[in-house]
């Protein structure tokens, strides 16, 4: 109620506040029943100020910065079951900034092209990679003909 009305309609309270207590008792016990009151007051804030910053912590993790933000967060379970995990194939996540996604597009197919390398003994191609040259093993030069391992036309 607004205050105009509160000290028209105060009615003093005759069961916590009785006449017999002398005026320091009352004082007293006015005071201590302000400090529950203050201490509730504070206890409320501090509540209401971690909630604040708890809703803003979660907000920022849905909404802000991939590069920080847990997998499990933005990954469905329906992608999961197109991740592939074997011997020769395994999927990677890559976070790509929306302005730079059509030039990743076009140009993902060539990441790793300087460090893997194909060839030996055992491989032929065109080029001569893989020509009998009688060094197998820790002599063979597998890197004599270089690649990406990325698998061309496979991002999602």
């Amino acid at each position: 109620m607004n205050p105009q009305r509160f000290v028209e309609n105060f009615n003093w309270d005759v069961a916590k506040y009785s006449k017999r207590r002398t005026l320091p008792e009352l004082v007293a016990l006015i005071l201590s029943g302000v400090g529950n009151i203050e201490d509730e007051l504070k206890q409320l804030a501090s509540n209401l100020t971690e909630a604040t910053q708890h809703l803003a912590g979660l907000t920022r993790k849905k909404g802000g910065n991939l590069a920080s933000t847990p997998l499990e967060d933005v990954i469905k379970p329906e992608m999961e079951r197109s991740f592939i995990e074997s011997e020769y194939l395994k999927t990677v996540c890559v976070v790509v900034p929306k302005a730079a996604e059509a030039e990743f597009l076009s140009t993902y197919h060539t990441i790793g092209a300087t460090i893997a390398g194909y060839g030996g003994p055992d491989w032929r191609n065109s080029r001569g990679c893989g020509e009998p040259d009688n060094n197998y093993g820790p002599f063979c030069d597998r890197k004599r003909e270089m690649g990406s391992p990325v698998v061309p036309g496979s991002a999602t």
